[in-house]
């Protein structure tokens, strides 16, 4: 009910959510961009983890992160198609993990990467990528976490024509 943190020079999207500690992690559009591919209206998604007080305390661009963990051929690889699309990641959600389990630990964050169909667990204590999907789901675009070993997506059901994109 009350106003506690105001940033006009951050392009915020989609959700935000907050960790245990109290930090804000949310998607965020990177300027100017970090990569030499699209126009002047890229998208460069990016993750950002604010503190309570509204410090940054990280910004990084997820094709950077692909990148630097041997995944760029995922934005890049697609040759001219990615080459002229202004929006490859689509950065839907950040799902920060509140405790360890058998595969990841706490400080880790889930990435829903929807125009990728792809789904990344990241370690940013380290900038590793320690485990990635792309579907068998289609732009989706929440992840959750259920229990120390399972996570679920949500798919949004998209399915794709050789004529467009179908919602069911």
């Amino acid at each position: 009910s009350s106003l506690n943190i105001v940033n006009d020079s951050i392009t915020f999207h989609h959700s935000i959510e907050a960790d245990k500690d109290g930090n804000l992690w949310a998607p965020v559009q990177i300027h100017p961009k970090t990569v030499k591919i699209g126009n002047d209206n890229f998208h460069d998604d990016g993750i950002i983890k604010i503190s309570q007080s509204g410090d940054v305390k990280l910004k990084k661009s997820v094709i950077e992160i692909l990148d630097e963990n041997n995944l760029g051929y995922l934005v890049f690889g697609a040759g001219e198609h990615n080459a002229n699309n202004n929006s490859p990641i689509h950065l839907n959600d950040i799902q920060p993990v509140e405790s360890d389990g058998p595969h990841w630990k706490k400080g880790d964050i889930f990435l829903s990467i929807r125009n990728l169909s792809l789904v990344v667990l990241y370690r940013p204590e380290t900038n590793k990528v320690l485990w990635f999907k792309q579907g068998p789901w289609l732009h989706q675009h929440d992840v959750n976490i259920i229990s120390d070993h399972e996570i679920s997506i949500y798919n949004n059901n998209v399915k794709l024509s050789t004529k467009e994109y179908k919602v069911d």
